[in-house]
């Protein structure tokens, strides 16, 4: 039976939920809700990880099967509406969508098997690769496939405190892929009146605040908006990454320390042309020959930071990159049809959307749980060396890499927790408070003492750092029993996120390991030299015996 009520307000509620600025809205809602759902409900109990199948054990969680089974129902009732050809008859979105699936699908599906949980987890990369094959048949394939993505990768979270600083290098595929799915839940309901526009329109908000919000990050750092352009020494974090993650190695420290010196001379231009970069996302929206150059801008942005430090976004570059294409593709085809719908769907820069998208970038922290990717760079840097020492009581460096999947957050070296006295700096020699760099840019190692007495900060946890060392215990004993690591996985695995040169005393099975020895280290440059200002056994420990109890 009709309501009366309802049949006088239809037409407003169609005018409203026609219009693009509902739309965009409803989009933002969806995608922060869906985001914040995936990380809290994927997210298993450590136990599960321990068991063959993940997937078997992510189904018998309430919440997991809800959140799989609500949006994947509400597609599957849309199926014939929100189809690939529906999207967009030239199915570009597919081939978007697909390759940005497929990053994460190559990372988790060929990453190195976790000798944490001492199980390789086939069926569910299996599964993952399947959804993925599913995607190319049909849209609705989207919603399992995020959520046992979620749930396969989200064992990386433990047993580490610092686990989930796995993410940074993955969220942007991640946010493109929520965001997309987001669009069709808001096209399943909508149907034909979900605006062409739509989606071009997100994506480039997206990843213009993205970028656009590393910028700002920056500029809020300090006393001024001009601090960071002015007074952080972007030569620091090329000393720190050929110290900590071993880039530029084949240099040599006098080769490192002149390439540093001609950053040091370029340093001011360097900044603002970073900050430029990162806030030309902001012009995203303008003309379609700026969203190109700044697309292209964000690719060379990266590949400077691969120079300089190592550290390669190449999962970032390649959605820039696929992007760039699919709005290329987009506008081919509008120029070559009649039909207006196709002809409207590249239309994103128009004066309203254009003054809509800004506002939505500006605020987009509030929806899009954006990445900070901002800090000062400085003079000193600590991080934690491994060592195994073998049968012939000869030590070997523990490669970053020897724990994959857990290699990003090794390589990270955020295990303070550990350290036995304060602290300055954070990874990679960074820091958020401008006083500190202020103080470390004066140092040296005679006054570096004071330094540490006034900013240090001890963050010592037994209890935490003992999850370490047993990571650490349980890792190489299974290794050690395994008799390697699997070859095969990294042959097919992409690029690591660190690059750097292999260590010249690397571990690789030479001989068995009776004991484990964990060092922390710190190094002060300047004046044409780098000095070493700490060296710390942090631990050693038998592993022939449990880590419960190792000897520090």
């Amino acid at each position: 039976m009709r309501s009366p009520v309802l049949d006088r307000l239809r037409p407003t509620i169609d005018r409203i939920s026609g219009s693009i600025i509902f739309q965009i809205a409803a989009v933002l809602v969806l995608h922060h809700i869906l985001f914040e759902r995936l990380f809290r409900h994927c997210e298993l109990r450590p136990q599960a990880y321990f068991q063959p199948v993940i997937a078997f054990e992510a189904v018998k969680v309430d919440a997991v099967v809800v959140l799989l089974l609500a949006p994947f129902l509400a597609l599957f009732l849309a199926r014939r509406h929100i189809g690939w050809r529906d999207i967009d008859p030239g199915r570009h979105t597919r081939w978007f969508v697909v390759a940005v699936a497929g990053i994460l699908t190559w990372s988790f599906t060929t990453y190195g098997v976790n000798l944490f949980y001492d199980q390789s987890h086939w069926l569910d990369r299996l599964l993952l690769l399947a959804l993925w094959v599913a995607l190319l048949i049909h849209p609705m394939a989207i919603v399992p496939f995020l959520v046992f993505m979620m749930c396969l990768a989200t064992q990386g979270h433990f047993p580490l405190p610092e686990g989930s600083w796995m993410w940074p290098d993955k969220r942007l595929p991640l946010d493109v892929l929520v965001l997309f799915t987001s669009y069709l839940l808001l096209a399943a309901g909508l149907r034909r009146r979900i605006k062409p526009m739509l989606l071009p329109f997100a994506l480039l908000c997206l990843v213009g605040a993205t970028y656009a919000h590393a910028a700002f990050n920056k500029v809020l750092l300090g006393p001024s908006w001009l601090t960071w352009v002015l007074h952080n020494d972007l030569s620091n974090l090329v000393v720190s990454s050929y110290l900590s993650g071993n880039w530029l190695r084949g240099l040599g420290e006098q080769g490192v320390l002149d390439l540093a010196g001609f950053v040091r001379a370029v340093g001011v231009p360097m900044a603002i042309g970073t900050l430029l970069a990162e806030g030309a996302g902001l012009l995203l929206l303008i003309r379609w020959r700026l969203t190109q150059l700044v697309l292209v801008g964000f690719v060379l942005l990266h590949l400077g930071i691969l120079a300089t430090s190592g550290i390669f976004f190449w999962k970032w570059i390649a959605v820039d990159l696929a992007l760039l294409v699919y709005l290329r593709l987009l506008r081919r085809d509008a120029a070559a049809s009649d039909d207006p719908v196709v002809m409207e769907r590249p239309s994103v820069h128009r004066p309203l959307l254009i003054a809509v998208g800004f506002a939505v970038m500006v605020f987009a922290p509030r929806y899009f749980h954006n990445v900070p990717f901002a800090w000062f760079d400085t003079k000193l840097v600590n991080y934690f060396e491994i060592y195994g020492i073998g049968e012939s009581d000869r030590s070997y460096r523990i490669d970053p890499r020897f724990f994959a999947p857990y290699e990003l957050v090794v390589q990270q070296s955020r295990h303070f927790y550990a350290a036995t006295g304060p602290v300055i700096v954070g990874t990679y020699g960074t820091t958020l408070n401008w006083r500190v760099a202020q103080a470390l840019d004066e140092a040296t190692p005679d006054t570096l003492e004071d330094v540490r007495r006034r900013f240090g900060r001890t963050g010592t946890s037994p209890r935490m750092a003992q999850m370490l060392f047993q990571f650490v215990h349980r890792y190489l004993t299974n290794a050690e029993r395994r008799g390697g690591r699997s070859t095969a996985l990294r042959l097919l695995a992409p690029p690591f996120h660190f690059q750097r040169a292999p260590f010249d005393n690397r571990y690789d099975f030479q001989e068995p390991l009776k004991a484990v020895e964990i060092r922390f280290l710190e190094y002060l440059h300047g004046e044409g030299a780098i000095e070493k200002t700490l060296d710390v056994r942090i631990v050693r420990f038998d592993l022939r015996r449990s880590a419960t109890l190792p000897d520090q």
